[in-house]
């Protein structure tokens, strides 16, 4: 986006009571070709790795050779040589080289941490997101049996079977239960977004 240009952002969103996540493997598949940061380190792994192979060719020595020719008065020519040789002559550029190197393998580890880091964050968002699906569902089974007792316990306090405090008990208990359930729909919606970023794939579909 230009500096100038507005986010859009989703209206509408609906929270979701279930979401079965991609399989593991599928997520995984060219993950590299994906994210944005893992394609960054590799091009940076490719640029250095072509400047490791320049210092290296810079360690032979230019060799250029150059001809004279003078006439003097008496009509006599005289031809010459020149011979040069740029530095490095004696230490062979290794320092150059061994820095190059390393900067290269800075670059492989890093890109190979940040995979590592990128599987383990996918896998560890999959297990969240069975997690929050089975707590949803039980959530879901348990309400209707709450809303049930809320539901006898209003008439029994008109016929003075019940207290008032009992009804509240049931009744807290209840909307306890709703606002668990919304706070965990919106963790699942959270974790379905942290999964796209992780994987680079928006609009995730089973």
């Amino acid at each position: 986006l230009k500096p100038y240009e507005a986010i859009k952002l989703q209206q509408n969103l609906d929270l979701i009571d279930e979401w079965a996540a991609p399989a593991y493997d599928k997520l995984m598949h060219d993950l590299s070709n994906r994210r944005l940061d893992l394609m960054a380190l590799q091009q940076a792994y490719k640029n250095q790795d072509e400047q490791v192979h320049i210092k290296v060719l810079q360690q032979f020595p230019a060799i250029s050779i150059g001809f004279s020719q003078t006439k003097n008065p008496s009509a006599y020519y005289t031809l010459g040589a020149g011979v040069t040789v740029t530095l490095p002559i004696f230490d062979q550029n290794q320092g150059q080289i061994a820095l190059a190197v390393a900067t290269r393998q800075q670059l492989f580890d890093e890109y190979t941490n940040r995979v590592f880091q990128s599987q383990a964050d996918i896998a560890e968002l999959l297990v969240t997101i069975a997690s929050l699906n089975k707590q949803i569902q039980a959530i879901h089974q348990a309400l209707p049996d709450l809303e049930n007792l809320v539901n006898a316990y209003k008439p029994a306090i008109k016929d003075g079977q019940i207290d008032v405090l009992n009804y509240y008990v049931s009744w807290n208990n209840l909307t306890d239960k709703k606002i668990e359930l919304l706070s965990l729909q919106l963790q699942l919606v959270e974790a379905r977004i942290a999964l796209e970023i992780a994987t680079g794939i928006y609009h995730l579909e089973v």
